[in-house]
């Protein structure tokens, strides 16, 4: 859940098959539970009227102590941080062949 809402903190509004191309997974349970706890809300698609594009609620940039996304730290900077390359590598989150072959994927850019 986590993968996702940081997705959506970072590229809103995005599309359900926006955030499924980045994660490379299906995530209809994971937006429907961030739904469920008032972290995201959708609205109707302009573009595409049967889909929604997603985005963070109020009471989700309260939790971070943030009025808007635009005080969110800086994507690229939070990339290169090595603290959090530690924490991640310390969770599992990072696997082994990861960290050889690819850096950690800019979200900003997709």
């Amino acid at each position: 859940s986590l993968e996702v809402l940081a997705i959506i903190a970072y590229q809103a509004p995005i599309s359900r098959s926006e955030i499924e191309m980045i994660r490379g997974v299906n995530c209809n349970f994971t937006l429907r539970n961030l739904l469920l706890q008032d972290l995201i809300e959708r609205k109707g698609n302009a573009d595409d009227h049967r889909g929604y594009l997603y985005q963070p609620t109020v009471k989700f940039l309260q939790s971070l102590d943030v009025s808007s996304i635009d005080e969110l730290p800086d994507f690229s900077v939070l990339r290169n941080d090595v603290r959090l390359s530690r924490i991640l590598e310390t969770t599992g989150e990072v696997s082994q062949q990861s960290k050889q072959t690819t850096p950690v994927t800019d979200v900003s850019n997709t």
